[in-house]
């Protein structure tokens, strides 16, 4: 289960690629650029991991 959005950090970033995340209502942590699975930063390419916030 997702957590409400009124507990998500202000600024969380994707553990896997550190793109900025944002939670949606529907499914859960998501990249601020709409996309669910994380993009190589460097190539562009799509990996196999879905967003999910880095532990601070």
């Amino acid at each position: 289960m997702t957590p409400p959005a009124a507990t998500a950090p202000a600024e969380a970033t994707c553990a896997h690629c550190g793109l900025p995340l944002t939670l949606d209502d529907i499914w859960g942590w998501i990249h601020a650029n709409g996309r669910y699975l994380c993009y190589d930063p460097n190539t562009g390419e799509p990996m196999s991991m879905p967003a999910e916030p880095s532990v601070s």
